[in-house]
């Protein structure tokens, strides 16, 4: 076989020189003993990953563009970098048609090999290809793996050879630990979303060391048994989605607002709630329900253990955002999904993910997909209480006082 090139050996130094590599690992804490799953989104680049209890995520700097979305244990290549022959070992487990492909730096397909193949360990060789990093990729299953590596053949007569396979057992493959891997660039804002069981905390952090997360998990549950994803926020915990119950901590119903009369609506002065345009199907699952003010007034909306926010603890939230007038873009959710463009300056930086519920008001509802309006727990007296909300046009946060019939959306944070 012959040596590698100088060049070669230089250009993969320079590589693995430049970029700027961290490994994050991630430990339960609070109520949970583990973790069943973390989701895995890069906001910057809008890619993502599933990890499982135990696996590391390996943020890779980049000099070239190739997006690693999913590298693992399951699979290895050596020698990396190669000359003539570069050999694949790839742990299936899965029995189905596997797609192997090599890309260049350009994004072009190179050779695509494809076969059926069993649960167990396969090797395949990748050869004839000129000087240079290339991608290997392999989908099976509905999953993508990929590396890169380095092959400089003295012949380009690119090619995938399958050699060998070797049954092993499921449960042994399955449980194995992986590595994987994601593109990631100085600066880019990560956001991790942990859950076990029916507890999901998210965790927004921009990374610049290698590090183990400490992830603290326990329950937020409303009356009615629904599960809300906790973020934290300068030392405190919100609900990074908007409240759904339609009863009290003390098991009590609120009255329902459902499909009545706006005029029947306006006369409430018990707490009510309702859900937007009516729709107690897709915008509850997106948008929450809306609550009047005096449903937030019993004190006894939230889940356990948690209060509706006082214009102090919604301010001090302002103030760590950078005040008022960028602070609604860093909680308004991202896209259009849960916003009509333009959706200004969305970046969700902090996980809040503010969601433009609209607002019910005395003829009806407003500003569907517009605006985001939230009680204050603070009344000013006996018609009007504060609120604060964002809209799709700008990034500020405002602070508005309305009459106590108003439906709202609804937050809470921990006591």
């Amino acid at each position: 076989m012959k040596k590698i090139s100088l060049s070669l050996v230089f250009s993969f130094m320079v590589f693995v020189l430049f970029a700027q590599d961290y490994t994050l690992s991630f430990v339960p804490t609070g109520a949970a003993s583990s973790i069943h799953s973390i989701s895995v989104l890069n906001y910057t680049q809008v890619t993502g990953t599933q990890l499982q209890y135990g696996d590391q995520l390996r943020l890779l700097g980049s000099l070239t563009n190739i997006n690693e979305q999913s590298i693992d244990n399951e699979l290895s290549i050596y020698p990396n970098p190669s000359t003539e022959e570069t050999k694949v070992n790839y742990d299936c487990t899965n029995n189905g048609v596997c797609n192997i492909s090599v890309i260049d730096l350009t994004g072009k397909k190179v050779v695509s090999f494809s076969k059926s193949i069993e649960v167990g360990t396969h090797e395949l060789v990748v050869s004839g290809l000129r000087q240079g990093l290339y991608l290997l990729s392999i989908e099976q299953a509905g999953k993508q793996t990929t590396k890169k590596f380095y092959q400089s053949a003295s012949k380009f007569s690119p090619s995938i050879r399958y050699l060998s396979s070797k049954r092993s057992n499921n449960r042994e493959l399955k449980g194995k630990k992986s590595i994987i891997q994601m593109q990631y660039n100085p600066g880019d804002l990560m956001r991790f979303e942990v859950v076990y069981g029916n507890y999901r905390t998210i965790v927004m952090k921009t990374i610049t060391a290698s590090e183990i997360l400490t992830v603290n998990l326990f329950e937020c549950k409303d009356a009615d048994n629904n599960h809300y994803p906790i973020v934290k926020i300068d030392n405190i915990f919100w609900m990074a989605e908007n409240l759904k119950t339609t009863k009290l901590t003390t098991g009590s119903s609120l009255t329902s607002g459902q499909s009545v009369n706006n005029a029947t609506w306006n006369a409430y002065t018990t707490g009510a709630y309702c859900t937007l345009l009516d729709d107690n199907n897709t915008n509850l699952n997106k948008f929450g329900r809306l609550y009047n003010f005096y449903a937030v007034s019993t004190g006894k909306i939230c889940p356990s253990g948690w209060h509706v926010p006082s214009n102090t603890e919604w301010n001090n939230l302002i103030t760590y955002a950078g005040g008022s007038s960028v602070a609604g873009g860093k909680l308004k959710m991202l896209g259009y999904v849960y916003w009509d463009s333009p959706n200004y300056g969305a970046s969700n930086e902090l996980g809040f993910g503010a969601r433009a519920g609209g607002y019910r008001y005395n003829n009806g509802f407003y500003a569907t997909s517009s605006v985001s309006f939230f009680w204050s727990s603070t009344q000013l007296d006996q018609t009007y209480s504060d609120a604060f909300y964002f809209s799709k046009d700008n990034t500020q946060s405002y602070q508005s006082s309305r009459q106590l019939y108003y439906g709202f959306s609804v937050r809470c944070l921990k006591d």
